[in-house]
């Protein structure tokens, strides 16, 4: 934004925060409405039925309306960054309440989690996707869409990690330690080390496409024109990467105890 815009928008949250000027407040709505729908293409989630990009288009407004009723602009956050966790989240939790993914289908992505851990402990490395369909008795297409199931679960899992991956990636903070608990401290740095070490352990491109899906925050479209392979193996490629941190982050866990 230029600085003559900035001046407006901050005149703007001076208006509705300090004054309750409604008319404020639509125009910070209003002001920010592309980045809500901006949120929702990046996420790259393909609903179906009921939940269509119209609906969860609706769910990131009520998720940028709330944000802007309680954001403080004198907590010297961006606004941008501290609506997008709210967005975001109103989206997600919209679509875990659907609950759109069939129970086979969680029950076949737990089974092949744990045949990627077993495989992996048996060759000491990661396996190919051949490897992997021998083992399991998957066909390529049957491994491919659990990888694209894969890839969406992810990103609607309260624990996921995707959602590891994002905060491993933040920019650290200087930590107040009289604020923050220092047990919780030193365990939320300890799974940020596992989970740097997991994406490390990654192979180069599955890290690229983590990287340029949660630091760059492409869509897997724009990422397959990057890569010059289609939408569909984006989302193969990131369901994969999702999948062997999980496995890597729960035999670590295993590890230690």
């Amino acid at each position: 934004m230029s600085l003559r815009e900035d001046a407006y928008i901050e005149s703007l949250w001076k208006a509705y925060k300090d004054h309750g000027n409604l008319e404020a407040r639509r125009k910070l709505i209003l002001h920010y409405l592309p980045m809500a729908k901006r949120i929702v293409g990046q996420l790259d989630l393909r609903p179906t039925g009921a939940a269509g990009l119209e609906d969860l288009a609706s769910h990131a407004i009520v998720g940028l309306i709330s944000a802007v009723d309680s954001f403080d602009p004198k907590i010297g956050v961006r606004f941008t960054s501290y609506a997008a966790a709210r967005v975001r989240g109103e989206v997600l939790d919209a679509l875990r309440r659907m609950d759109w993914l069939p129970r086979t289908t969680r029950q076949q992505i737990g089974a092949l989690r744990e045949a990627l851990a077993a495989l992996e402990a048996k060759l000491g490395r990661h396996p190919s996707d051949d490897e992997v369909c021998d083992y399991t008795g998957l066909t390529n297409e049957e491994y491919e869409n659990l990888l694209q199931a894969e890839s969406m679960s992810s990103l609607l899992s309260l624990d996921a990690s995707s959602t590891l991956y994002e905060e491993n990636q933040r920019e650290r903070e200087v930590p107040d330690l009289n604020a923050e608990n220092p047990v919780a401290y030193v365990e939320r740095n300890e799974r940020r080390e596992a989970v740097a070490k997991a994406i490390a352990e990654l192979p180069e491109r599955e890290r690229l496409v983590l990287a340029l899906y949660y630091d760059e925050e492409l869509t897997f479209k724009e990422i397959g024109k990057i890569l010059g392979v289609s939408e569909a193996r984006v989302c193969q490629i990131h369901g994969r990467a999702i999948l062997r941190l999980k496995t890597r982050l729960k035999s670590m866990v295993e590890a230690a105890v």
